[in-house]
């Protein structure tokens, strides 16, 4: 059962992978038009101050800041409130910060904005720092960047079924199944 799960999911990652990254493409288009069309919608100054102090502690810690600045076009087009757009950027930096430390914990003395991005992503849908940990000690940026995407598909089809928002946490042994599918690309072998 085990060889027919994971040939099913060798057989299946690579096309939900290009579908990931085409939807993403999509969804990048969107988010630079809805940002545009957005920028009809001007914050609040206190929400403006709120996510300028964000991207700017992000500058200064050199983190990445475009997932900050992609979270408040998110928020934008979909038509939350000044108040939602702010919390959410400073929820953004500290999965950003929280990643970051994940990431020096895992060895990665110089993480990437890469790596950063897709840590803060996972941990935004569910991800413990100790689960993120574990995963970055045995994947390379392109496999954390992968399981980000994976991750960011799922949790866009469950936002489709949870209207309130609700972002799923993974379950106890998600992240045996992630080791173990991170382990079958690998062969076996850490990077």
């Amino acid at each position: 059962m085990k060889k027919l799960t994971l040939a099913a999911t060798l057989v299946l990652a690579p096309s939900a992978l290009f579908a990931q990254a085409s939807v993403q493409a999509q969804s990048g288009v969107s988010a630079t038009s809805a940002a545009q069309a957005g920028s009809d919608h001007k914050l609040s100054a206190e929400a403006q101050a709120s996510v300028d102090a964000n991207l700017r502690v992000a500058r200064e810690k050199k983190l990445p800041e475009e997932p900050i600045r992609q979270r408040v076009a998110e928020g934008q087009a979909k038509g939350a409130s000044d108040a939602q757009i702010a919390a959410a950027s400073g929820r953004t930096l500290v999965d950003l910060q929280s990643s970051f430390d994940a990431m020096v914990k895992a060895g990665r003395a110089n993480p990437t904005e890469g790596e950063i991005a897709s840590g803060a992503s996972l941990i935004a849908r569910g991800y413990t720092t100790a689960q993120l940990v574990d995963v970055a000690r045995q994947s390379t940026e392109a496999q954390l960047r992968s399981l980000a995407a994976a991750g960011n598909a799922a949790a866009g089809v469950n936002g489709a079924l949870n209207v309130g928002g609700a972002v799923a946490t993974p379950v106890a042994g998600v992240t045996t199944g992630v080791t173990g599918a991170v382990n079958g690309v690998l062969g076996g072998k850490k990077p």
